[in-house]
């Protein structure tokens, strides 16, 4: 049987400040430090004021419970 990734479903919905960003790299964070191994759908993305993505990610299971974040740090942004 494979990972159990049901407890993604009880996670709360994040909501960005749209800006423009032509490449942006993601990381998941655990306080300051990065949860790893951590897989993302899509590690680098384009993503436009108004735009909307959906990235999953699959991580250790020794990290539940924990107060994860997404973070995504954007490169070539006009608008800093």
């Amino acid at each position: 049987m494979g990972p159990d990734f049901q407890a993604f479903n009880a996670l709360p919905e994040v909501r960005l400040e749209p800006r423009l960003i032509r490449q942006a790299a993601a990381t998941l964070q655990s306080g300051p430090q990065p949860v790893l191994p951590a897989y993302f759908s899509d590690g680098y993305f384009t993503l436009l004021p108004g735009g909307r993505r959906l990235i999953t990610v699959q991580y250790p299971r020794a990290s539940e419970g924990q107060s994860l974040s997404p973070r995504a740090k954007a490169y070539n942004n006009l608008l800093e």
